[in-house]
């Protein structure tokens, strides 16, 4: 009840009268029809009283938000810049259009702005290409790298030497004692080959057997027959010879080592293709030399290499199918390379020189030549290339002479061979040959053996003492060896744990250095990025600050204060002009906290206004409040509604404006809250039954202060009890009361089940 009354002590005078004659009205044309329909059962009722049909009908539940239109989309718009005003060209309450210009700056401040911009931009430029060189890794890194390697490089083998030094393994051991076996055996083998008696007699005996056996194999076999084998076996060791020219001639080193050339060569050619244009030849493709291949890959180094030429025009950074070589290989040579200054496309000669096959060059961290690296590698494979045709050739021929040999010895030893034949006949004659040909060759080798034991050749002597020097030099070494691994000299330890104290010191060293080389280089990125961001930042206020030397309306509108005259100075903030939105309006109100939950946003409402009585805009709700506000114990939430505004129709800020919002909507049996009496836990009805009254208990559902659902004790066609003689507030609120929603008033309808 307080509610309703601070409610309506916020209303106008002429408010409350409209209230009460809507709410008069609307009570007396509900009950009208249903007074009407039963005025012929009246015959027991009392004076004040009526009776009403229950009905099956839906109950709307509503709640009114007084409130003022507002304009949601207005801005203030300020130049950002000082200057003086040179032209304005709105006035109040013109209409605008998006983008119209509305007030301009002196063209002296215009042109300053101007120059802004364009530092701005030359300033991010210069704080981009900063950065692309502070991404690229340093020398100063490279070399810290580098560095680092070689020093755990040498760390691990001073770790490896000492460990060795201290604890020799197993196995080393094993091997340096069987070393020292070995090389006392080999010492005493070429003693004994220097100087052996008993062999030379061994010799001699056997030179005087050999000829014993050749003379009784002579005597055994005729001249004739003698001279045949004699030819047979010429024939065979030529046969023999001219077979051995063919299978182990000397060329196969040759040609094993021209191929060796060549592959090796082709390779190194085929590494400069991909290093310089990644180009991949497939196995079987035709090798080019440079100018073919300049000329069919459409590679030309001194266009592509330059730093100005485009490789990627699309943006997208990728090898492109449109061309045979491939970009990412010269994007990293000329912007990922250290050092990529030091790249040349052609080189002068006078640096180079050439014999045969080899190529000298500068050492490659001098000098980088694509077309040196081209034409030093193709001259090497042209060259391995001829040699191997000129090997193999030179192969061809030496086998068609050899097998012509073969064919002339097969052909000599098979004459021979008949003629011996001819003169032997029989198993016997057979034996003789065989006997003579042993004789002949055992007395050939016993001959040699003795040769050699009683003049030795002094080359051979001098090998033979060679060899001894040799092996007990290799004796000396591996007993060294053995016993420094079992009793390992002091000193050299010492001297192993410096070498590998200094290579510890070497590696932290190499470490903190390239710790220090990344972090300088990741310092200079986040810098370099910094500056890079402070200059866009500020190229884009510098930009919007040159773009609002002149002002434009943000949107369709129109112009609701002019702030400035022509020759005015202002500064930055200086309001200048204020542009409106017309076709964006909202209602402010307030909504109280038994309402507040049922009010969901995007709810649809139905608007009227106070300047268009017969008018009803659409809206819906855009914001609720999540904090309370309380006023003398009532507790409200403030809620905004966005209303449509119809094509043609202006509004004015300000207009006071009323919102109908939809809580709920029942369906059931509908009985005026007026017949409900009893108590709030016990409800009652008085119901005629025949030509008597009966108090009737029923369960009850939602109301709208008008009517009520009934949930049972009722049935659709019964008639109630209304008294209608006093139309007091109270009783107009009946059972659930009537209740004050934001600074209007609750509502609710009956619509009848069709």
């Amino acid at each position: 009840m307080n509610s309703l009354l601070i409610s309506l002590k916020g209303l106008r005078r002429r408010q409350i009268i409209a209230l009460a004659a809507v709410l008069v009205a609307a009570f007396g044309s509900t009950f009208g029809v249903f007074v009407v329909a039963s005025e012929s059962n009246q015959q027991s009722l009392e004076e004040n009283q009526r009776l009403v049909v229950v009905r099956f009908g839906n109950l709307v539940n509503e709640v009114s938000v007084n409130g003022n239109i507002v304009f949601s989309n207005k801005e203030t718009l300020s130049f950002g810049s000082s200057g003086t005003i040179a032209e304005v060209l709105v006035s109040d309450g013109q209409e605008v259009a998006k983008g119209q210009p509305l007030v301009r700056l002196d063209a002296e401040t215009t042109s300053t702005l101007r120059v802004a911009v364009a530092q701005a931009k030359i300033d991010v430029q210069n704080a981009e290409s900063a950065l692309e060189a502070a991404g690229k890794t340093s020398l100063a890194e490279a070399e810290a790298g580098l560095d680092l390697a070689e020093a755990m490089a040498a760390f691990l083998n001073a770790q490896d030497e000492l460990d060795q030094l201290r604890d020799p393994d197993s196995q080393d051991l094993a091997e340096a004692d069987a070393a020292v076996s070995d090389a006392r055996i080999a010492l005493l083998e070429a003693q004994d080959d220097l100087s052996n008696p008993l062999a030379v007699a061994e010799a001699e005996e056997a030179v005087v057997q050999a000829r014993i056996d050749l003379e009784d194999a002579q005597e055994a076999l005729g001249q004739d027959l003698l001279d045949a084998i004699a030819d047979v076996n010429a024939a065979t060791k030529d046969l023999e010879a001219a077979r051995q020219d063919l299978s182990i001639a000397p060329r196969a080193d040759a040609i094993r080592t021209a191929q060796d050339n060549f592959e090796t060569a082709r390779e190194n050619y085929l590494d400069v293709l991909d290093k310089w244009a990644g180009a991949e030849i497939a196995e079987g493709d035709p090798i080019l030399s440079p100018p073919e291949f300049f000329e069919a890959w459409d590679f030309e180094p001194a266009i592509i290499y330059d730093r100005n030429f485009t490789l990627f025009p699309g943006g997208t950074i990728g090898d492109l199918p449109e061309t045979k070589w491939n970009e990412l290989t010269v994007y990293g040579w000329v912007w990922l390379y250290p050092d990529a200054t030091s790249i040349e496309i052609t080189c002068v000669d006078d640096d180079r020189s050439s014999s045969g096959n080899t190529i000298s060059r500068r050492d490659a961290n001098q000098e980088l030549c694509i077309q040196r690296d081209f034409d030093d590698t193709w001259k090497v494979f042209s060259d391995a290339r001829d040699d191997l045709e000129s090997v193999l050739a030179q192969d061809t021929q030496d086998a068609a002479q050899a097998e012509a040999d073969i064919i002339r010895a097969e052909a000599t030893l098979a004459d021979a061979q008949k003629t011996l034949d001819s003169l032997s006949e029989g198993l016997q004659a057979e034996l003789l040959e065989k006997s003579l040909v042993v004789a002949l060759a055992g007395l050939a080798r016993a001959d040699s053996d003795l040769e050699k034991l009683v003049s030795p050749d002094s080359d051979v002597v001098e090998g033979q003492r060679n060899q001894v020097a040799l092996a007990q030099a290799a004796w000396d070494a591996a007993s060294r060896d053995l016993e420094k691994l079992r009793d390992p000299d002091g000193i050299e330890m010492e001297v192993r744990a410096t070498i590998l104290a200094l290579a510890d010191a070497a590696l932290s060293n190499a470490q903190s250095d390239l710790t220090a080389a990344v972090a300088n280089r990741e310092n200079e990125i986040v810098l370099r990025e910094s500056e890079l961001a402070l200059a866009r930042a500020n190229l884009d206020a510098v930009a919007k600050r040159f773009g609002d030397s002149t002002l434009t309306a943000p949107f369709d509108g129109f112009v609701s204060g002019v702030r400035v005259e022509e020759g005015d100075e202002v500064g930055a903030t200086t309001v200048v002009v204020e542009v409106i939105d017309p076709t964006i309006v909202r209602v402010d109100g307030i909504v109280d906290e038994i309402d507040v939950l049922s009010v969901n946003m995007g709810s649809g409402a139905s608007v009227t206004l106070d300047a268009l009585p017969n008018a009803r805009l659409t809206g819906r709700v855009t914001s609720v409040s999540s904090a309370a506000t309380a006023d003398q114990g009532v507790v409200t939430f403030d809620i905004e509604i966005e209303v449509v505004v119809p094509e043609g129709l202006r509004l004015q800020e300000g207009l006071s404006a009323v919102a109908n919002l939809a809580l709920g909507e029942e369906q059931g049996l509908l009985v005026p809250s007026q017949a409900i009496h009893g108590t709030f836990n016990e409800p009652l009805v008085l119901v005629k039954s025949g030509a008597l009254f009966r108090e009737q208990p029923v369960t009850l559902g939602t109301s709208d202060g008008f009517w009520t659902v009934v949930y049972e004790g009722l049935s659709e066609g019964e008639e109630v009890v209304i008294e209608v003689q006093e139309s007091t507030v109270q009783q107009l609120t009946g059972f659930r009361g009537f209740r004050a929603r934001s600074g209007g008033g609750g509502g609710g309808g009956f619509q009848e089940h069709n």
